[in-house]
This record gives structure tokens, sequence and C-alpha cells, in this order.
């Protein structure tokens, strides 16, 4: 039986703090070198707008894109779902925002020495 909880962890109170998080530590693990470039800032900016869209459009196809087929995550609850749990719950519970804007980000880029 599926539980009556949500997937939607992110949207829950209204706020998309993990998914910079994530982009953050994905940039920072790119083979670039020490520092971001422009290009990488302008991309992050624009997979962070195209993820705070879908509370609105409910658009899938976003998801498809940014979340990696093996992605698993978990609610604060401690529910594990896998990318497709996500898709489904999302159709299932549209959100129904009105509007939901990234505003005032500031990026850094760590890198890794080995």
């Amino acid at each position: 039986m599926r539980s009556s909880k949500t997937c939607w962890p992110l949207f829950q109170d209204k706020s998309l703090v993990s998914l910079p998080i994530l982009l953050f530590l994905i940039i920072s693990c790119s083979p670039s070198g020490d520092k971001g470039t422009d290009e990488d800032v302008t991309r992050i900016k624009e997979i962070e707008r195209s993820w705070a869209e879908t509370a609105v459009t409910g658009d899938t196809s976003v998801i498809r894109k940014i979340l990696a087929d093996d992605f698993l995550g978990t609610n604060p609850d401690g529910l594990q779902y896998s990318k497709e749990n996500f898709i489904s719950d999302m159709k299932a519970n549209p959100l129904g925002f009105k509007s939901n804007v990234v505003n005032d980000v500031r990026y850094g880029f760590l890198t890794a020495r080995l």
C-alpha cells in the first residue's frame, strides 16, 4: 500500500533549499578546474529556475532531465523515494503554486584535492 506521505519534501514548506546545495556539489566536482566559469553559473541558474517552475507548471520533463535515473531521495520523515516515485507523486499531487521564483542566490565553487 502506498504511503499517504508525499515525496515532495522540497516543496512542502515552499522552500527549495536542497536543490541549490545539490547543484553546488555537482558543479564543484566538475573537472573544469578550481573556479567556476560564468557558463557554470549561468547553467546552474537556468536549472534552478526550471526546477522552481515545476511547482507552478507541474512539468515532469524538467525533473526527468535534472535527476539521475538512479536518484534516491529521503524526505524529512525518512521515506525514501526514487526518481519515478517523485515524478508519479508530482503528477498525483500537483502543488498549484501561482509562482515560485529563485531570488538573490550567490554561487561558490569548491574543489577536491586528491
